[in-house]
């Protein structure tokens, strides 16, 4: 016997048949200044030793911060897939449902019925967001899975910020144990 999965108190399950499967359509999804300052700092911090390394090797003290991206292009932030539905419910009312991330096209059919776990997004003028569907048609279970901030900033990044992580608490570590 499996035990239930407890839903958070913003999570609501909707069951319906696909009215109509909109065309897909990119969303960029904003990176947030509290995100990007401390780990921009951090990766700064993380770069310092290859910098050093390189400017005493003669091979100039440049390094690759950011990725290569503009400050403008890393706060922009991952484009997301956006797939609309509108799902007719047992009482005839039509709610209009987003899918982010890729689902393949014939995963969701017009008159499909299946059954959504919705969330709120947090943009108020958008419809909430699936996030689990069962097509009961199918029987298939989607889980779609948008792109994250940390593929759009770039594993380099957060590994260097990792790396100036490290060696601030070295240099914090040192500081308290030697005064």
């Amino acid at each position: 016997m499996r035990a239930k999965r407890s839903r958070p108190k913003s999570e609501t399950v909707l069951s319906g048949v696909v009215n109509t499967v909109e065309e897909a359509y990119g969303r960029t999804i904003p990176v947030s200044w509290l995100v990007l300052i401390p780990l921009l700092g951090l990766s700064a911090v993380g770069l310092l030793p290859i910098m050093l390394i390189n400017a005493a090797r003669g091979k100039g003290a440049s390094a690759d911060f950011g990725g290569g991206h503009s400050l403008k292009d890393l706060r922009k932030g991952p484009e997301v897939s956006v797939i609309p539905l509108l799902l007719e419910t047992g009482e005839g009312r039509i709610v209009e449902v987003e899918v982010h991330g890729y689902v393949r096209s014939d995963r969701l059919l017009r008159n499909d019925r299946i059954e959504a776990t919705l969330r709120p997004q947090r943009r108020k003028d958008l419809p909430p967001r699936a996030h689990v569907i069962v097509n009961r048609t199918t029987g298939q279970t989607i889980t779609p899975h948008p792109n994250t901030v940390i593929w759009h900033l770039g594993i380099s990044m957060i590994l260097q910020a990792v790396i100036g992580l490290m060696i601030l608490g070295l240099l914090l570590a040192a500081w308290f144990a030697g005064g």
